[in-house]
């Protein structure tokens, strides 16, 4: 009896590391953070105090455009800050998934109380402050959640240039809780361009392939992803009546694992937006790859596989058979060519819907200078 008891102890135990390590491998969704069961803290060993209040400025300023009649935050005094970035609400998820992305590790009080903890750290000064935010081992409470890179596969060989040097955009996306549905972006994408279709010089053409990893037949809406258009200087995306500039990768075609898809898309930077599965919505406002196009440009922008749940692996593989299948619909666009050049940390407006989504990041791996 004893025996099987400890072999039930040790199967529950990682089964709670399982959940853990699941929990902590996912960006929070709005109300996850309950402050009146537990307290928490945002710690980066060294971070110099003006440093963590710069970015929980920052973290406040983009994800607060996320939420209808929500304001901008500014300097304010530094237990100001403190209380507004720390207290729990409607918009603490969103703040922990920006400072997480930023490179912040989100430490846990539990049982404790978060309004009675910001209070009690704030009223205790910087030192108590800086104890809690920059040492390599705080005062109290136990690691709960750290960046990872989680939406990106291990696998992936496809590298980034140097950085974007973003700014922060003004916009605020209008609320439209129909940017959640899969469908939307079936309907309201940019038109592939198929057999027969005529390119227009004036736009640029944008090739991708797209696949599910497990080699099964794709469905809208299942390991999906959106790119969309933004301004490179703002950061601020176009509307058409109210709705961005977009290319959906993974349409769903009957019996077919991968396919090649063709966008003639206006000129301009376009971001990784958005991850849609059965179970969530992502959007990597905080922080994501990014690659420009002029008028005239044929690009290959990689081959993205995707399945149910798992991580997104993206390469420049099958460049041939992308360029054989571009020379079938135009042959000059098929020779003229080339591989996107993507630059990770664009940003742009957050969207406006709930619960069901979530505000992360994602980083391709930096190219080694030469």
């Amino acid at each position: 009896m004893q025996r099987s008891n400890s072999v039930l102890i040790a199967l529950a135990c990682i089964a709670a590391s399982l959940f853990l390590s699941q929990a902590n491998a996912q960006p929070l969704r709005a109300r996850d953070l309950d402050g009146g069961d537990l307290a928490w803290f945002y710690n980066k060993p060294s971070v110099p105090l003006q440093q963590y209040l710069d970015d929980e400025v920052l973290c406040a300023n983009l994800t607060s455009r996320a939420a209808p009649g929500a304001g901008a935050y500014g300097g304010g005094l530094v237990t100001g800050v403190f209380r507004a970035a720390m207290a729990p609400g409607q918009d603490a998820a969103r703040r922990n998934n920006c400072m997480i992305v930023l490179g912040y590790r989100r430490f846990e009080i539990r049982p404790g109380d978060q309004r009675e903890f910001t209070r009690r750290v704030a009223d205790g000064g910087d030192d108590l402050l800086e104890s809690y935010i920059s040492a390599e081992q705080p005062p109290e409470g136990v690691l709960a959640s750290q960046w990872r890179n989680e939406f990106l596969s291990a696998s992936v060989t496809l590298q980034a240039a140097e950085d974007l040097n973003a700014t922060l955009p003004t916009q605020r996306f209008p609320y439209l809780q129909a940017w959640e549905a899969p469908q939307f972006f079936v309907q309201h994408g940019i038109r592939e361009i198929e057999a027969g279709g005529v390119l227009d010089p004036t736009l640029a053409t944008i090739v991708v392939r797209t696949a599910d990893a497990n080699g099964q037949e794709r469905s809208s809406g299942v390991g999906a992803l959106a790119f969309m258009q933004i301004d490179p200087e703002t950061g601020n995306a176009p509307l058409i009546r109210d709705v961005p500039v977009f290319m959906h990768l993974g349409e769903r075609r009957r019996g077919v694992a991968a396919r090649i898809q063709v966008f003639q898309a206006p000129p301009g930077r376009y971001v990784l937006w958005r991850y849609l599965d059965l179970t969530r919505v992502v959007d990597f406002c905080i922080g994501a790859p990014a690659f420009d196009v002029a008028a005239g440009d044929v690009v290959y922008a990689g081959s993205w596989e995707m399945s149910r749940g798992g991580p997104i692996s993206v390469s420049m593989a099958d460049e041939e058979s992308v360029r054989a299948h571009l020379a079938s619909l135009a042959p000059a666009a098929g020779l003229a060519l080339r591989q996107a050049v993507f630059r990770n940390g664009a940003r742009f407006p957050c969207s406006g819907t709930d619960t069901w989504t979530s505000l992360y990041g994602i980083r391709l791996p930096v190219a080694a200078s030469e």
